[in-house]
């Protein structure tokens, strides 16, 4: 059982969950940040980390889980 569940039932409580798009194009762990009122995290490059969020306008969020 994969256990993804709609993007409308994400906690917004600070938790790190997995969200991906509806193609499974890309998927990120990521949190809600309540002051920004977006989803945020880190991604990572040949430069180091760096803080990033979802952008919806470009890539819609589908679904979420809980990262095991």
């Amino acid at each position: 059982m994969d256990n993804w569940n709609p993007i409308a039932t994400a906690p917004k409580d600070g938790s790190i969950v997995l969200l991906r798009d509806a193609d499974h194009v890309c998927d990120c762990a990521m949190y809600w940040n309540e002051k920004t009122g977006r989803w945020e995290g880190m991604a990572y490059s040949m430069m180091g980390a760096v803080k990033t969020h979802w952008d919806e306008s470009f890539l819609p969020i589908h679904e979420w889980k809980h990262i095991k």
